[in-house]
This record gives structure tokens, C-alpha cells and sequence, in this order.
């Protein structure tokens, strides 16, 4: 009987233990991807007031990267076509760093989402680990088609004169 005890506490501890692990672990959140050069990446994070948060790449090869952080939603990526960044992205950034391996540790003045945003300048095509203390989302630039106005202008008046002029033809052979 009293065996059976020890027994039943030992498999009960070895079945609490690891779980309580798993669930105590302050996990880091990685993202593995390949990236071209000129492209970027996003991801958004929500961080209260005082929250720190810390973000680096490892490259697997001999990629030059930017690693920005913004408070407010990014609606273009900045990267001119000849692969360099435009001057306005500096604008909005509240910790910005590059290199072979760029990392970042801010803390967060306000609650709300920030905005992370990876950018391969040079030596790419690159695969990279991206490296967060928070759990982070990806992010896609919201990329809404549309057609010149100018040429939606001109179709609508071809089509309202067209629609006239039959209308006026079928008006005359009405008459007659």
C-alpha cells in the first residue's frame, strides 16, 4: 500500500512537472524566412506602457539588414527601386539598427501596436531568424488595386455619350 503511494505521487509529479515548464517559460518567438534584396517584411506587436521588447536577426548568410521599430502603421516601405532606403522612413521610427545582425531593446512609452520592419539592402537573396521576446504577427502592407481615375473618367463619359446618341437615333426613327 504504501508503495502504491510513492508510486502514485511520483507519476503525478513527473506528469505536473513538465507541464508546469511549458507554461511557466518566458518563450522568445522566432520567424525563419528568405528574403530578396530591396524587399521588407513586417510584423506588429501590442506592448503596454513600460513593456520592453527585444528584436534581433541572424542572418544565414552575409545579408545587410535594417531592423526598424514605429508607433504608427507604415503604408509604404520606403525602399526606393534602386534598392536604397528613402529619407521619410526616418521620420516615424522610434529605434532603428542595422548591420549583418541588427537588434533593438525598447520600451514602450504607450500602450499600443508597434510596428517592426525588416529590409535586406545588400548581399541578398538572405535567409534570416528574426528574434522577439513578445509574440509577434505578420504584417502586409494593405495593397488596394485601382484603375487611373483619368481612365475610369473618360469611360464613363464615352459610355453616357454613347447611350445619348442611341437613344436619340431610336427618338428620330420613332418620328418617322
Amino acid at each position: 500500500m504504501n508503495n502504491n503511494k510513492i508510486f502514485l505521487a511520483a507519476l503525478i509529479f513527473l506528469i505536473i512537472f513538465p507541464i508546469s515548464k511549458v507554461v511557466a517559460r518566458d518563450a522568445d518567438y522566432e520567424f525563419k524566412d528568405r528574403i530578396d534584396e530591396g524587399r521588407s517584411l513586417f510584423f506588429l506587436v501590442e506592448l503596454e506602457e513600460d513593456e520592453e521588447i527585444e528584436i534581433e536577426i541572424e542572418p544565414y548568410g552575409n545579408g545587410y539588414y535594417h531592423l526598424f521599430l514605429f508607433d504608427e502603421r507604415p503604408e509604404k516601405t520606403h525602399v526606393n527601386l534602386d534598392k536604397t532606403l528613402d529619407d521619410d522612413i526616418k521620420d516615424n521610427k522610434v529605434a532603428h539598427d542595422k548591420g549583418k545582425s541588427p537588434d533593438i531593446n525598447y520600451t514602450a512609452e504607450d500602450d499600443q501596436i508597434y510596428y517592426v520592419q525588416v529590409i535586406l539592402t545588400k548581399n541578398g537573396p538572405d535567409t534570416f531568424t528574426l528574434k522577439s521576446n513578445r509574440k509577434l504577427s505578420r504584417y502586409y502592407l494593405p495593397q488596394i488595386p485601382s484603375y487611373p481615375l483619368e481612365i475610369l473618367i473618360i469611360s464613363i463619359i464615352f459610355s453616357v455619350g454613347l447611350l445619348i446618341l442611341l437613344i436619340n437615333r431610336k427618338n428620330i426613327k420613332i418620328r418617322h
